[in-house]
């Protein structure tokens, strides 16, 4: 189905009991494994990599990385690095508040 009907240009599988990746690639038909030169695949059609990432985030430790090699943040680190930077610039707004009211006060 894949193959012969989807014609989706990759296939990836991952072994839990190795916690090994295999990439395969339709360059013909049938697919062709390509070879991994570590835990990480890149797929250059889509300028993205998928690898084994030592650690656990959400259940798992297959992360997705980007093309300088780090590793692309879940939506949860995104969400939670978002809330963080709110809360700095909250922080920072309320001290600049802050500032301008004894400035004001001294004015007076």
């Amino acid at each position: 189905m894949y193959e012969q009907v989807l014609r989706v240009p990759y296939y990836v599988v991952f072994d839990r009991d190795t916690d090994r990746l295999r990439l395969f690639s339709l360059t013909n038909t049938p697919y062709q494994e390509l070879t991994l030169p570590d835990d990480r695949l890149w797929i250059p059609d889509l300028n993205i990599g998928l690898g084994i990432w030592e650690g656990r985030c959400q259940g798992s430790h297959r992360r997705w990385y980007s093309a300088d090699g780090t590793w692309i943040p879940t939506d949860s680190e995104s969400l939670a690095a978002n809330r963080a930077l709110l809360e700095v610039e909250r922080q920072r707004a309320e001290a600049e508040r802050q500032r301008a009211d004894r400035l004001a006060e001294r004015l007076r």
